[in-house]
C-alpha cells in the first residue's frame, strides 16, 4: 500500500510540475464532459440554468481548438465567423491553454472576471466545449 501511495504521489507531482498531460488525446471527451459538469455545477450555485451540449456549437469549438493547436496560439481569432456560423443571436467564448485537468481549467476561468461572466451569463443555454492538445474552447450561445 505504501508503495502504491508513493508511486501515485510521484506521478501526480511529475504531472503537476513538469507539464505532462493527465488527460491523453483519447481522453479528450472525458475532459470536455467533466469541464461542462464543473461549469454547470457552478451555474447551478448561482441560480443559472444548466447548459445543454450542442453538436453544432461543439464542431465550431473544435475547429477553433484545432486552429489554436495547429498555430500554437491562444486567441479568439475569427470569433465573429463562429458567431455568424452558429446562427444564434448571442454567443460567449472562453479559451484556455495548458491546464491539465478540467478542474484546473475551470478554476482559472472562474478566477477571471471576464471568463466567469461568460460562464455565468444567464441568457446562454447551449454549449460546445472542445479540447485539442492543450487548447480548450468553450463556445456557448442563446
Amino acid at each position: 500500500m505504501k508503495r502504491f501511495f508513493l508511486i501515485t504521489t510521484i506521478f501526480v507531482f511529475y504531472v503537476l510540475f513538469f507539464g505532462k498531460n493527465v488527460y491523453s488525446e483519447t481522453d479528450t471527451y472525458i475532459f470536455e464532459k467533466e469541464l461542462l459538469k464543473y461549469i454547470n455545477d457552478y451555474r447551478a450555485k448561482h441560480n443559472r440554468s444548466r447548459l445543454v451540449f450542442d453538436k453544432a456549437l461543439n464542431d465550431l469549438a473544435k475547429d477553433h481548438s484545432q486552429f489554436m493547436h495547429k498555430n500554437n496560439i491562444l486567441s479568439h481569432s475569427n470569433f465573429n465567423k463562429r458567431f455568424n456560423m452558429s446562427g444564434r443571436n448571442l454567443c460567449m467564448e472562453n479559451v484556455g491553454w495548458n491546464w491539465h485537468t478540467p478542474e484546473s481549467q475551470f478554476e482559472a476561468w472562474k478566477e477571471s472576471k471576464n471568463h466567469r461572466t461568460a460562464m455565468l451569463h444567464e441568457d446562454i443555454k447551449v454549449v460546445g466545449i472542445s479540447r485539442v492538445g492543450l487548447y480548450v474552447t468553450f463556445f456557448a450561445c442563446r
